[in-house]
């Protein structure tokens, strides 16, 4: 768990799409945000180091050990499971969910265990797919099965939210919605499917494999990154402008909900 290992992920998690897509919404929604923090099934950890530094303690928890390998120094790893935490009541100020909730097999324990240990007054912030449109993927549609649809972390045990589920779901685990945005539109979700479905063809393809996690891509990048790297401002560039002539109705939805005071 050295910092070359974290700048290792870093160089990886920086040229994912959907990654720089959330980035600036997580910010702007962990303003005012108190800690100690916890950013929980943390994968590589990238959030925890470059949003949720600033409310130490910061522990990233994980039953990933591949993904755990490459936190770095910064923060303090965690082999857990969400739905029994290893921590005592009202411990975080501050709880990260991104983009986890769809991968539990059965969600309600998971949220209500984020109650326990969040204080009083404490903040939840979660990133879940979103089903406002009908579905969360292209791909399925196609045909194509992913790596969500294979058994393993990355599964997807639940395709996604409308606003309506997952406000019943926080709701029931005793939380209150604070904010939430539709993030992901239309023009730029197809451009992170069409870049899954590359994806999807150089693992099958060229590695062989159909599942693999945050952990072992940067152990074993797939081939052709550099050239992708080279690429990604381009990348980042088109994004900008489908995202402005989408709908603004997202693929993702992000969510700010806390534990009330009187709790």
């Amino acid at each position: 768990m050295t910092e070359p290992a974290a700048s290792a992920a870093d160089r990886l998690v920086e040229i994912d799409l959907a990654t720089a897509e959330k980035l600036p919404v997580f910010e702007e929604f962990l303003a005012g945000a108190t800690g100690p923090a916890l950013d929980l099934g943390s994968g590589l950890g990238y959030y925890a180091r470059h949003l949720l530094a600033r409310l130490p303690p910061v522990v990233v928890a994980d039953l990933d050990l591949s993904a755990l390998a490459w936190a770095g120094r910064a923060v303090h790893p965690c082999r857990a499971d969400a739905l029994t935490l290893p921590f005592p009541p009202a411990t975080f100020g501050t709880v990260l969910l991104a983009d986890v909730l769809e991968h539990c097999p059965d969600d309600r324990p998971v949220l209500a265990e984020i109650h326990r240990v969040l204080k009083p007054g404490g903040t939840l912030l979660l990133s879940v797919p979103s089903l406002e449109w009908g579905f969360a993927d292209f791909l399925p549609l196609l045909g194509v099965a992913s790596v969500h649809d294979q058994e393993g972390p990355e599964r997807h045990f639940t395709p996604g939210y409308t606003h309506a589920t997952l406000g019943e779901r926080l709701r029931t685990a005793g939380l209150e919605v604070v904010e939430n945005r539709e993030i992901l539109r239309l023009g730029p979700k197809l451009l992170l499917d069409g870049l899954a479905l590359v994806h999807l063809l150089v693992e099958r393809l060229g590695r062989k494999r159909t599942s693999w996690t945050w952990g072992t891509l940067v152990a074993a990048p797939p081939p052709g990154l550099g050239l992708y790297r080279q690429l990604f401002p381009a990348v980042r560039a088109l994004r900008g402008g489908l995202h402005r002539i989408s709908p603004k109705k997202g693929f993702e939805l992000v969510v700010t909900a806390r534990r009330p005071d009187d709790d």
